[in-house]
């Protein structure tokens, strides 16, 4: 599993194989949510 830093204004780098796998590019839009205390991302299609 990936880990990854929280950098200013709280923006994180989500890994390029993690981005290619799901088809997730520059522009796209993700909706967030929390679940069971963890933070999930779905790609907005």
């Amino acid at each position: 599993m990936p880990t990854v830093q929280v950098r200013e204004k709280a923006q994180i780098t989500i890994p390029s194989k993690i981005r290619k796998a799901l088809g997730i590019k520059e522009g796209d839009y993700l909706e967030i949510e929390i679940q069971e205390g963890r933070i999930a991302l779905f790609p907005k299609f």
